[in-house]
């Protein structure tokens, strides 16, 4: 049995996280902020601390006109993450995590698979490249956007020569 942490968007507000800031970017600009949640976490029992990168895909980040910075902010979540680890519980894992996108595939919405598919690669390709040991794929409620997801994790660990028992999905 593993004990997963909890709610990182709730703990970054009530660390400062002002309306209209981009959660993601605390990795980048804030992560003394970051690292203090997830040590909380660990402290207090977690096994797997999941990495502030929910809205981490290129398409949620164009909400802040920050798509261009997507293997920056992710793999700078892992990096954060891991060191919140070495300082605190070194057994501990780190899980990447992958929210929805926000966007709505066709005929419901104008986006299509392949461009759903290829923003959660990007996504992936940074949290493995960052060194994660598990990929969460989370709160997605539209099974072809979960899909999408999914391939694309389990393409990204491919392409970079790991093993399903180097990065769990």
């Amino acid at each position: 049995m593993y004990i997963f942490d909890g709610a990182m968007g709730t703990m970054l507000q009530a660390a400062g996280l002002e309306e209209g800031y981009c959660p993601e970017l605390f990795n980048v600009e804030k992560p003394e902020v970051v690292k203090n949640i997830h040590a909380q976490y660990l402290q207090h029992g977690s096994d797997i601390i999941t990495t502030n990168t929910f809205g981490a895909c290129g398409l949620k980040l164009e909400d802040y006109d920050l798509q261009d910075r997507v293997k920056e902010i992710n793999i700078a979540a892992v990096k954060v993450a891991k060191e919140a680890i070495a300082e605190f519980k070194p057994s501990a894992r780190v899980a990447g995590s992958m929210g929805p996108t926000g966007r709505f595939l066709q005929p419901l919405g104008n986006m299509s698979f392949d461009s759903i598919y290829d923003t959660y690669r990007e996504q992936a390709e940074a949290l493995i490249e960052g060194g994660v040991d598990f990929i969460i794929i989370e709160t997605i409620i539209d099974v072809q956007e979960m899909r999408a997801a999914l391939l694309a994790s389990l393409d990204a660990r491919e392409a970079a020569g790991k093993t399903k028992e180097d990065v769990q999905i």
